[in-house]
């Protein structure tokens, strides 16, 4: 699921998906808009914007973090701040794809109305600066804290990106050493280098998938191995759930009260870790930190499950835009692993390549169609898993419909860093298209 600019949540994820969605304990204050009441009209860096800055963006645009410049600073954030209004104008910054009739999601990072509003009259004003002995206090983004620490890994390597690459997706195994099966309550994903490190995702697979992911792994000479599109689906390797992911921003990750994910016993962790190589080839070591449930604990919670929906038969033809691929399909709630013959969605996301341009996901019911994610906007590379503010309620019988849009023209493709148009199907790689959905459940509600 997963910030240059925004404040940022965490939660849940499971096999396939990616960055983290539900739940979190925090601290920080979400704070309002102050007004300038002293002897400048309008509002000032040090009254008004500075709050807003530090809480919202200063988390990735500080010196050395994920974002190309800082705004920590009046000189920095004056010096930017046509490219700041232009970019939230423009709905690129902060990123939040969500959209559309997208029900209500928690960690919603995109900025309130009145901020938007406070932040064109600083700009449309030249950006005064107000006065620096007088500061407005500032506001803290929300940040999180897992409940403990008890296993702490890493990648094992210290990873040099490959610098013949704009952008350097690679994949690393990690062996949790588990000796019993345990629930997580929450994980912590640190990078190394974070001028480098865009995003993290993972899956977990089985203890017998050792040998397939091993056979993957020793095609390149390298640790670890280049995976565009393929953490999850590894021949011969058998997922089983995941351990949420990262994006810039984000501390640590929580699954919501009640909840847990299940880790089996001799779980075996892929991590996706996407390297963007403006920010320079210095190693990174990305680390782990998980929380489990002590076992007194474990088997009063709630098990967060993902159920994958996707849709493989589509063909995009070259120069064509506007390519509508959609499916009705079954939510796959049974009694079999419902027993209540229903279920609770706490958690979306969506999956497409470099040639989306839309997403939705909906629940297709006796009561009509219910949309449970919408991304008007499609960006590969700022997916992610999105928790909901309020449960919805799925019964056995009920349908999802899944819809994909495309863009496989030649202007388009350019824009993406693509070479010229070509028919594209189903695949892994980066000239491959994906329309997949994801949809987190539980039981009953804790």
């Amino acid at each position: 699921m997963l910030v240059a600019c925004g404040e940022e949540g965490a939660g849940t994820t499971e096999a396939g998906t990616g960055e983290s969605t539900g739940e979190a304990s925090s601290t920080g204050s979400a704070g309002e808009p102050t007004t300038t009441t002293g002897a400048e009209a309008g509002p000032t860096y040090y009254q008004d914007v500075a709050p807003m800055l530090n809480q919202r963006c200063v988390g990735c645009h500080v010196t050395g973090g994920a974002a190309p410049f800082a705004l920590a600073s009046y000189a920095e954030a004056s010096a930017f701040a046509p490219v700041m209004l232009a970019s939230v104008e423009a709905g690129t910054m902060p990123p939040w794809p969500p959209g559309g009739s997208t029900p209500p999601l928690e960690h919603d990072r995109s900025l309130p109305e009145a901020e938007r509003e406070l932040l064109a009259a600083w700009v449309e004003a030249g950006a005064p600066e107000g006065d620096p002995n007088d500061p407005a206090p500032l506001r803290e983004p929300e940040t999180m804290v897992l409940p403990s620490v008890d296993l702490a890994t890493d990648i094992g390597t210290d990873y040099v990106p490959d610098d013949s690459l704009s952008d350097d997706y690679h994949c690393f195994v990690i062996d949790l050493g588990l000796t019993e099966d345990r629930v997580a309550l929450g994980y912590q994903y640190t990078p190394g280098n974070r001028k480098t490190v865009h995003h993290v995702l993972s899956t977990l697979f089985t203890a017998d998938s050792l040998a397939a992911i091993q056979a993957v792994d020793a095609e390149t000479p390298e640790d670890g191995w280049s995976c565009f599109g393929g953490y999850s689906n590894i021949p011969g390797a058998t997922p089983v759930g995941a351990l949420g992911g990262w994006v810039p921003g984000v501390t640590a990750a929580n699954y919501p009260p009640g909840t847990g994910v299940e880790v089996p016993a001799g779980s075996l962790l892929v991590v996706q870790i996407h390297y963007n190589l403006g920010g320079g080839t210095d190693p990174d070591r990305t680390r782990l930190d998980i929380a489990f449930a002590p076992p007194e604990q474990a088997a009063s919670l709630q098990l967060l499950r993902t159920q994958g929906y996707p849709w493989p038969a589509f063909t995009l033809p070259p120069e064509e835009k506007d390519i509508v691929v959609e499916k009705v399909m079954s939510a796959r709630v049974t009694t079999q692993r419902y027993p209540d013959g229903d279920a609770y969605i706490v958690g979306v996301a969506g999956h497409m390549h470099l040639l989306g341009t839309a997403f939705s996901l909906s629940l297709v019911g006796a009561e009509g169609e219910r949309t449970i994610l919408e991304i008007p906007r499609w960006d590969f590379h700022w997916q992610g898993n999105y928790a909901l503010v309020e449960p919805i309620r799925v019964a056995a019988g009920e349908e999802v419909r899944i819809r994909c849009i495309y863009d496989n023209t030649a202007e388009h493709r350019a824009a993406q860093g693509m070479g010229p148009p070509v028919e594209v199907t189903w695949g892994e790689g980066t000239q491959d298209e994906m329309c997949l959905g994801y949809l987190q459940m539980i039981d009953d509600l804790p």
